[in-house]
């Protein structure tokens, strides 16, 4: 396979992760035999950007630089995180208010 199919299945696989451990997956996959994914202009651990990215799915104020933004990792991330917040509170704002107009 040559490398621009390469980088357009890493690209697929990146921009179908649903939750943070897929994230973390397509990284792994993503990485070089030395266990590496290049960067912007660096390369960088496979292993600990995959942890990061599993920390930042848990964290409440995530640091999204720690993230490449090579293969349109930390946009997806991004993405996740906002949609994450976006389904789960304002449901239960909702539900609040809706409470109060009732009583």
């Amino acid at each position: 396979m040559n490398m621009t199919n390469t980088m357009g299945l890493i690209y697929e696989v990146v921009n179908s992760a649903e939750t943070f451990d897929q994230l973390s997956q397509a990284i792994l996959k993503s990485s070089d035999s030395d266990g590496n994914i290049r960067g912007r202009t660096n390369s960088f651990n496979a292993y600990k950007m995959a942890n990061n990215c599993i920390d930042i799915g848990k964290s409440e104020y995530p640091n999204f630089n720690k993230l490449t933004r090579e293969f349109g990792i930390r946009q997806q991330a991004i993405y996740l995180k906002h949609y994450e917040k976006s389904s789960y509170i304002p449901r239960q704002r909702a539900s609040d208010y809706i409470d109060e107009f009732d009583s």
